[in-house]
């Protein structure tokens, strides 16, 4: 079976197929060898056979791993969006609050599973967290807190000094989080941050 992808202008065609190679005559040998081969042709210029026996082949062990770590190992062709957690800025979120309102679905599925005391915060207590602005290569630390009122999840504190007004934040800005799983040598909690898009600016009437 063959499968053809789109790569810039050239045209990837691979094929799989199982041989068997016979190295000598010898005792020791005297059994064929099963090896995996992939033939690629790009625009039938050139054939290459491919082993891939040497690829890595993941257990179930190693996937769950990974998936707790919250990180990958594997080589995918697929642009995955890293921005789990994505909100377009309300009049709260960029006003006299000093916090960010988070969406608790995103949060739940996002951050939650990788901190240790999970119910801490459910209960109120808050966490100082640091903040990587992305676009500006600059780091920030805030609060990650469960807000009272609502229930739902924050950045608050140093929010509007350092993001709002230091990245000029406006109504309808949409920006992207997502919580970087791996364990930093303080043990802190770092938060990747991102403007995805800014709101379009209205023309006067």
């Amino acid at each position: 079976m063959a499968t053809t992808c789109n790569f810039s202008s050239k045209k990837l065609k691979v094929s799989t197929s199982l041989t068997l190679n016979n190295h000598g005559s010898s005792s020791s040998s005297s059994l064929a060898k099963k090896q995996r081969t992939t033939t690629t042709m790009i625009e039938g210029e050139a054939t290459k056979e491919v082993d891939l026996s040497r690829f890595r082949r993941y257990s179930e062990e190693d996937i769950r791993e990974e998936k707790r770590l919250g990180v990958t190992t594997k080589l995918s062709l697929r642009s995955e969006d890293p921005w789990k957690i994505k909100k377009k800025l309300t009049a709260s979120d960029v006003g006299d609050l000093s916090r960010l309102m988070l969406h608790t679905d995103q949060v739940e599925k996002h951050i939650l599973p990788h901190l240790v005391d999970v119910d801490a915060i459910k209960d109120g207590n808050e966490v100082r967290v640091k903040v990587l602005d992305t676009d500006k290569h600059s780091e920030h630390q805030l609060v990650f807190a469960r807000w009272k009122s609502s229930k739902g999840y924050v950045l608050k504190q140093n929010w509007t000094k350092d993001f709002v007004k230091r990245r000029n934040l406006k109504l309808g800005d949409e920006v992207g989080l997502f919580l970087d799983a791996s364990r930093r040598p303080d043990n802190s909690m770092l938060i990747h941050f991102k403007v995805l898009n800014r709101a379009p600016v209205l023309a006067p009437p």
